[in-house]
């Protein structure tokens, strides 16, 4: 493609992801749209809705849509903005630009509502549940999947440095390499980010609420480790791209990434999963009539 083309193509894709966003957000907007995201996410988590805290469940996946929204359409923004510059005219623009930008402010948007949102507001006067001993991320991500980010880190860092020996435009060689600086370092973030999801409190007065806070907080958890593992798999893409002189060829460095980000998602999902057993090993109890 000639870089005429290329602008206009990638200036469509841009048009195109704006009103994507502004249509999510004007109906995320909608004062009872949270009803069926939340029948969705309670059917992924093989949870009853609690019926005392159905209202604030549905309030909190009405905020998460339009913060998502408003995250993504900041997020495309700033992309706008470096399609201005040389990186605009390249085959690689959407790894070493947009696909990045949006990954971190959809981690923005999914831990922002986790650390300065409560999910339910029992009364002063009413007892709430409290687990015998803390718990860890480990409580919530199985060993492979803690351990998976650190892998592919490793596998940026190896191939930053190869890509460094090739040829190469210059503009690609820094994508290349600050994508893959801003992977390792979101991946070198995951205990930072971890301590402070869990350090948020979970005020729950049953059993269900408590299942509920855990699955949303194993999202927040997942949302991490999902975006650090998604950064990775772009930076490496890009990597390869630019020491193959592939810069040409855009669709298949597209295709990998978008296959990758869809497995990484089953393995990191964040739009609802059972709760892991371990944490409540002896069932979640849901008397009658307190579930909707």
């Amino acid at each position: 493609m000639t870089d005429p083309t290329l602008r206009t193509v990638f200036a469509v894709m841009l048009g195109a992801l704006v009103i994507a966003f502004a249509v999510m957000l004007v109906l995320a907007a909608r004062p009872r749209s949270g009803e069926r995201p939340l029948l969705r996410y309670a059917e992924r988590c093989a949870l009853p809705v609690p019926a005392a805290s159905a209202g604030d469940l549905e309030a909190r996946m009405r905020r998460r849509r339009l913060v998502e929204a408003i995250g993504a359409l900041v997020g495309i923004s700033l992309a706008a903005i470096l399609f201005a510059g040389p990186l605009g005219s390249e085959p690689l623009y959407p790894l070493a630009v947009l696909f990045p930008v949006f990954l971190v402010s959809n981690l923005i948007a999914e831990t922002v509502i986790t650390l300065r949102e409560q999910l339910f507001h029992p009364r002063t006067d009413t007892p709430r549940l409290a687990r015998p001993r803390a718990v860890g991320a480990a409580d919530y991500i199985g060993p492979a999947a803690r351990a998976l980010p650190w892998i592919m880190a490793a596998l940026v860092v190896a191939m930053a440095v190869w890509t460094t020996l090739g040829a190469g435009a210059p503009s690609l060689h820094l994508a290349a390499a600050l994508v893959s600086a801003l992977a390792v370092t979101v991946c070198l973030s995951i205990p930072v980010w971890d301590r402070a999801i869990l350090a948020r409190s979970q005020p729950a007065t049953t059993p269900l609420e408590l299942a509920w806070a855990d699955a949303l907080r194993a999202d927040a958890l997942n949302a991490v480790r999902s975006a650090a593992v998604a950064l990775c798999v772009v930076a490496a893409t890009l990597s390869v791209s630019v020491l193959l002189s592939a810069g040409d060829l855009v669709g298949w460095p597209l295709t990998l990434v978008n296959l990758a980000y869809l497995v990484v998602q089953r393995v990191y999902p964040t739009r609802g999963a059972p709760v892991p057993r371990g944490l409540f090993p002896d069932g979640i109890r849901v008397p009658a009539g307190s579930a909707a």
